[in-house]
This record gives structure tokens, C-alpha cells and sequence, in this order.
């Protein structure tokens, strides 16, 4: 019996100089994003959690964030703000308080972001707003919010140029918007910019962000006969727009919307009826932009394919890079202080998949550079600048009855 203990007692102690000391837990770093998954915006939302997603995926197989001698793993906790803003706010104020994320991952739309980001102000907690970019956000002297997105008021202005480098030039403009901040200041922002240009503004008009129908606001400007019309739209809005047009077999030489032609699913809707719209895109797959994490805007969006099945517009890229520069951020920083990241990220200049980006102490990117994109043969094209084009512009507008 004696040999008998002794041996297990050979074998117990062996057993614990081969296992050594317990392995520690691996450190995470919880981030949350409340975005919208159901409602008017859920196109647009999918898109921005896809990017999320793609980031995370992306740092974790690389081991996570360097922060000092650790590593975190990133864990992003998402809920649905079912495209209100005040569902949004109360979804922010719990990944703070009660799920402890260290930092917020915007959502999409500057209505909504306008809304949690003054939650993450109060708690002192930075909002990485990657899809909002309506002035009145980064006008109250906020501290703790960062865009990846220039300012609204820009988004068009390629197309308005375009329209001056087309041969007969656009003399005459239609501009609408949605109701929201986005939008408004798009279209606000466009007809500044017409005016600006030399062109007559015919006809300015605003609808309700949850519009049905807009056949009245279409039938009022097709009565000035534009040249161009021009919306500031989101997606849903924008599909209106493209079908109350056909129904009305309201002509012009041009058009352009803020958000629509970009993405994949305005041309699954619409089919041929997509064809020759414009809209602009902050970034495309063709960009030359290039960085070490994510490669070149190619490689990122063939990434983007293989997970997601569709090839990406500048939507879920700015998600992707929102995570990717608070990763830089952090490991910069080399801490997890908020305000420490916070200082940092808005300090920095750097050149990532997205292009050159740099902040002022509002917090907004002052790097501006856009291209005009417009579905061809059911593809979407980079049309203008010319220098960077996939595909020659066509002009004027096909009629509708023509097709």
C-alpha cells in the first residue's frame, strides 16, 4: 500500500512541474456599436455591421490590439437601434454603463449619431462615428467624437463639377432632400454649390425622412424642367425617386443621389431603371489608396466578397476603417485611457485603405477626396475624375421611355 501511495505521489508532483503555472485569461477589449438592423435604414445599417464585423475578424486572426506589452482580443457587442434615434441613445447609454465597452463604435446616419454621441460625451467615452457627417454634430465643442466620413455639405460637389465638364453644360438644377441631417445638408450643400458654380437653382424642395410617396415634391420640380436634379437621399428614398421619375417620365440630362446608385441593392431593385444614375462615393474598390493592415482597396474588397457576397461600397468600408483607426489609436497610444486614444487619434495624419485622413479639434476628417459614380449596364463606374475612371460618362440621362 505504501508503494502504492508513493508512486501517485511521484506521479501527482511530476504532473504539476510538467504543467508549469494555469495559462492567465486572454484580455479583451469590448467595444460596442448600437446600429441599425431593422427599420427604414437597415440597408444602409447592414452594411456599416458588416464592416464592423470584417475589422474585428481581421485583428483577431492577427492576434488582436498591441497595447503596451499585452494584446487584447476585440469583442464587439452590437444591438439593434431599429433606425431611431432615441432607441439609439438608450442602446448607447447600456453598452456604457452596463455591458462596460471602453469604446463606441458609431452608427449609421448623422440624425442618430447625433443623438448617442452626446450619451458617449456625457460618460466620457469616444464615439467613432463612421457614418455621420452632418455639421451640427461636430458644432457643440464636443470632445469624444471622431469622423471617418469629410463633411456632408462636399458629398456632391463632384457631380455638380462633372456637370460643367459635359458638353452642352448643365445650366439648370432640381434640388430635394430628405428630411434628416444627412441629407439635408447634402442638398443644402449642393444647391449652395450650383449657385456657387454659376447655375441657376430652379426648384429647392424638402420631404419627410419616412416618405412613401413622392410624386408631388417630383411633379413641382419637373414643372421648372431642370437639367439636373439632384438628391439628398438615403437608399429608400432614393429607389422612390428612381420609380416616381419613371412613372412621371420626368426627363433631365442629369441626376445625382447622395445614397442609392452606390450600393448593391439599388440595382438588384431597380434593374435596368438604375442605369445612368449618379451618386458619389468617398471610396471605391478602384481607389489607390493603400495600408498594411487591410492591403489595397482591391484587396479589401475582395475580403469584403468572400465574407459578405457583394463587392463594397464606401459604407461598410468606413466601418472597417472606423475599428482600424482606434486601433492605431490604442496602439500609439500604448494605453487604454480614453482620453489618452481620444488626444491621440486626433493628432494623428495617416493613410490607410480609405486614403489620406487627418482631424481638426472638432473632430472632424478635413481629407476630402470623392469620385462620381454611375450604373452602367447594371455596374456601377467610377465616371469622374477622369484621371481615375473604370468606365466613360454617359450624357444625357437615357429617357425613361427610351430603354
Amino acid at each position: 500500500m505504501k508503494k502504492v501511495l508513493m508512486v501517485l505521489l511521484t506521479l501527482s508532483i511530476a504532473c504539476l512541474i510538467t504543467a508549469g503555472p494555469a495559462p492567465s485569461a486572454e484580455k479583451v477589449l469590448k467595444l460596442g456599436a448600437s446600429v441599425c438592423i431593422t427599420g427604414r435604414l437597415a440597408k444602409e445599417g447592414g452594411y456599416v455591421k458588416d464592416g464592423y464585423t470584417l475589422w474585428m475578424e481581421m485583428v483577431n486572426q492577427k492576434g488582436g490590439i498591441k497595447v503596451g506589452n499585452d494584446r487584447y482580443k476585440v469583442e464587439i457587442v452590437f444591438y439593434d437601434d431599429k433606425s431611431d434615434p432615441q432607441t439609439g441613445a438608450k442602446l448607447t447609454e447600456k453598452l456604457i454603463t452596463e455591458d462596460k465597452v471602453k469604446f463606441i463604435l458609431g452608427p449609421f446616419g448623422s440624425g442618430i449619431t447625433l443623438a448617442t454621441s452626446a450619451i458617449g460625451e456625457k460618460y466620457k467615452v469616444l464615439t467613432v462615428a463612421c457614418q455621420a457627417n452632418a455639421l451640427n454634430i461636430y458644432e457643440r465643442g464636443f470632445k469624444y467624437i471622431i469622423s471617418i466620413l469629410p463633411p456632408a455639405t462636399y458629398y456632391l460637389r463632384p457631380v455638380i463639377e462633372l456637370s460643367q465638364k459635359v458638353n452642352p453644360a448643365v445650366k439648370t438644377a432640381a434640388v430635394i432632400w430628405a428630411d434628416d441631417a444627412f441629407p439635408e445638408y447634402c442638398g443644402k450643400g449642393a444647391a449652395a454649390y450650383v449657385k456657387e458654380k454659376g447655375l441657376q437653382v430652379v426648384y429647392e424642395g424638402k420631404y419627410p425622412k419616412d416618405v412613401k410617396d413622392l410624386s408631388s415634391i417630383l411633379l413641382e420640380a419637373k414643372s421648372k424642367n431642370p437639367d439636373m436634379l439632384l438628391g439628398g437621399t438615403y437608399f429608400n428614398d432614393g429607389l422612390l425617386i428612381a420609380k416616381q421619375m419613371k412613372e412621371q417620365n420626368f426627363g433631365v440630362k442629369m441626376v445625382g443621389l447622395s445614397v442609392g446608385p452606390q450600393l448593391p441593392a439599388f440595382t438588384e431593385n431597380l434593374g435596368k431603371d438604375a442605369d445612368y444614375i449618379m451618386g458619389c462615393e468617398w471610396w471605391t474598390p478602384h481607389s489607390p489608396w493603400k495600408d498594411d493592415f487591410f492591403g489595397t482597396a482591391k484587396e479589401y474588397a475582395q475580403r469584403m466578397k468572400a465574407r459578405f457576397g457583394y463587392e463594397p461600397s464606401y459604407h461598410p468600408t468606413s466601418a472597417s476603417v472606423a475599428g482600424y483607426v482606434l486601433q492605431l489609436a490604442i496602439e500609439k497610444a500604448g494605453t487604454l485611457d480614453v482620453t489618452k486614444v481620444t488626444e491621440t487619434l486626433r493628432n494623428m495624419k495617416v493613410t490607410t485603405v480609405w486614403g489620406p485622413m487627418a482631424w481638426n479639434q472638432a473632430g472632424q476628417n478635413t481629407e476630402i477626396h470623392s469620385s462620381v459614380i454611375q450604373v452602367l449596364k447594371g455596374k456601377v463606374e467610377v465616371v469622374y475624375p477622369f484621371e481615375g475612371k473604370t468606365a466613360s460618362h454617359v450624357y444625357p440621362f437615357v429617357p425613361w421611355n427610351k430603354r
